[in-house]
């Protein structure tokens, strides 16, 4: 019998068995449990599972319940500031030399919670824990009519996890690049990055397309 049948078993047979109280998520272990601090105490308990796809964030409340065996906790709320949900973008032009590879630089965040975006390693969004992952991006091209485009997602300045190219349009106008990711695996402190290249003959930038600017989100 798994864990969380057992569980789910407790609440229609015997819930008097079960015991739920709230906590703060101190951290999140590779081993997909969390230390928690329980509510109005300063009892820790550690080795606690979450029953969740996405960890609880570090300093977040969370529900947890015990049937007398094993500890489980429950996300009380789904929210940006929960979960692991990054977007990092640019606001601003950005030169890509000619024929070179180049990561993107990012001058900002949204929905970081994890804090996976330093501007001291501006062109890194890092995994905070171990576990699998997603990742898309897009990048705009400042229009010129010759060369190709490139965009790719690259793992730890290495393995390239998904990939774009495109000549340029013929007319000269802005060329628009969205990349994605298979699901691919991270250690706690792996990083990716958004690379890109192009062979237009000059120096040649990404540029903010109207509402849309370059981004990468996990």
């Amino acid at each position: 019998m798994s864990d969380l049948f057992r569980i789910a078993q407790n609440f229609t047979q015997s819930p008097q068995n079960l015991r739920l109280r709230f906590g703060k998520v101190d951290s999140v272990q590779d081993d997909y449990t969390i230390t928690v601090t329980v509510a109005g105490s300063t009892e820790t308990i550690a080795n606690v599972k979450y029953a969740a796809s996405l960890a609880p964030c570090p300093g977040k409340v969370v529900l947890f319940l015990t049937d007398g065996i094993d500890l489980f906790a429950f996300d009380h709320i789904a929210a940006d500031d929960l979960t692991l949900a990054p977007r990092v973008f640019r606001n601003s032009d950005q030169t890509i030399t000619n024929t070179t590879d180049t990561p993107i630089t990012w001058q900002g965040a949204n929905s970081d919670a994890w804090s996976t975006w330093v501007s001291g390693s501006a062109t890194y969004v890092t995994a905070p824990i171990t576990g699998r992952y997603m990742a898309t991006a897009y990048v705009t091209f400042a229009g010129d009519a010759d060369g190709f485009r490139r965009a790719w997602i690259r793992k730890n300045g290495g393995a390239t996890l998904g990939e774009i190219k495109t000549l340029s349009a013929a007319s000269g106008s802005p060329t628009n690049l969205t990349v994605g990711t298979p699901a691919f695996d991270m250690t706690k402190g792996d990083y990716i990055e958004l690379v890109v290249r192009h062979n237009a003959g000059n120096d040649l930038a990404v540029t903010r397309d109207g509402n849309n600017t370059p981004a990468l989100s996990l």
